[in-house]
């Protein structure tokens, strides 16, 4: 029977874990290893013969935006012991994480992992990312001034407030409590760097992995030149070209990096299960009601068993239960991807391709779990 961890098990699960995948949680993924009863607190686990045999990792976080603020829950870890698979614990731990995702009021829940395993669980690669290639000869052809120098917030931990206060100023964000963040831009292995200028201004930040040649997030202060920076970095690392991503909310970023960036590539950061398709097309509904310059109208969809009339206007989108005949009928796993995701948007009726995607949703890596 599948049960709620206790700080006591802490140790037996972070073996158990670190054994089935072969890596070091602890320093892969502080922000959910790092204390014990927070640890034990976001996992379900499964015991047979007296020890753990199973076990997943439910993280409760939050997506905030212009309309306002999505509850969500992440998922990882998903794991049963080989001598004991084959006798439906995966669908336990699966069960496990729904229950959790409705206590703690979640309209959707996100995860990374192998599309077959998973889809039958209701989740679909969806949303949008961005990458953008800088290549050798941009960076060459960069100015060289201002000045921009790097430094890792591990070793100068006192650029903390100012990255904090550059990423809470985004207006579209996944929580990041202050005194958990270096936790979470430190997961997967990222590392941040404060950027400062030639008057040791702080002037935002940048996670980079591992070896360095991609960029998993950046955050720059107004007026600041994206392509400087990245430049800056990349001559600073000694790198020939770097991999910028971008995310879902960060148009202006975006907007540049399509004037010097390329082989520009669009992707689906993770797989989502949406648990309340109101809440989730009336908030990323309306942020995109307010960020774009959107065909206002109304559409009725029949989205599994729930119909709702979708209804854009200037800077609202609504989405209330009706009884009228829908405009399409869609699964859940669809509509998922219809909602999300422009490679998708080819239903009719046209007014949703027009929208498309009617709900931005997006993901940095270091806040996958």
């Amino acid at each position: 029977m599948i049960q709620t961890a206790r700080p006591e098990d802490y140790k037996e699960l972070l073996d158990f874990e670190n054994r089935i995948f072969n890596v070091r949680f602890l320093s892969k993924v502080p922000k959910l290893y790092t204390d014990e009863t927070f640890c034990a607190a976001c996992h379900g686990i499964i015991r047979e013969e007296d020890r753990i045999i199973g076990g997943v990792a439910v993280y409760p976080t939050a997506l905030t935006t212009l309309g306002g603020t999505l509850k969500a829950v992440g998922v990882g870890s998903v794991a049963v012991d080989p001598a004991f698979r084959g006798k439906g614990y995966m669908k336990e731990l699966m069960q496990y994480c729904d229950d959790a995702a409705k206590a703690h009021g979640a309209a959707m829940s996100f995860l990374s992992g192998y599309r077959q395993r998973y889809e039958p669980y209701g989740f679909v690669p969806c949303g949008t990312g961005y990458v953008f290639e800088v290549s050798d000869y941009c960076i060459a052809h960069t100015p060289k001034t201002p000045a921009y120098t790097f430094e890792t917030l591990k070793k100068n931990p006192e650029g903390l407030p100012d990255a904090i206060a550059a990423f809470s100023r985004q207006p579209y964000r996944w929580q990041r409590d202050p005194d958990q963040f270096f936790q979470i831009v430190s997961s997967w292995e990222e590392k941040c760097f404060i950027i400062r200028d030639e008057r040791a201004r702080v002037r935002g930040y940048l996670l980079a992995e591992k070896t360095r040649r991609d960029v998993s997030e950046l955050v720059l202060a107004d007026g600041v030149s994206p392509q400087v920076v990245l430049a800056a970095f990349a001559r600073s690392r000694k790198m020939q070209k770097l991999r910028v991503h971008v995310h879902e909310g960060q148009d202006a970023l975006r907007k540049t990096l399509c004037a010097f960036g390329e082989h520009i590539e669009v992707n689906m950061p993770a797989a989502f299960k949406i648990h309340d398709f109101r809440q989730f097309i009336e908030v990323l509904g309306t942020h995109k009601a307010k960020t774009a310059n959107v065909l206002e109208g109304s559409i009725v969809l029949k989205i599994g068993g729930e119909t709702l009339r979708i209804t854009m206007e200037r800077d609202r989108c609504t989405a209330v239960p009706t009884a009228d005949a829908p405009d399409l009928t869609l699964t859940a796993a669809e509509a998922t991807v219809a909602l999300t995701t422009p490679l998708f948007c080819v239903h009719d009726p046209p007014l949703l391709r027009a929208w498309g995607p009617l709900c931005p949703l997006g993901i940095s890596h270091c806040d996958e779990v």
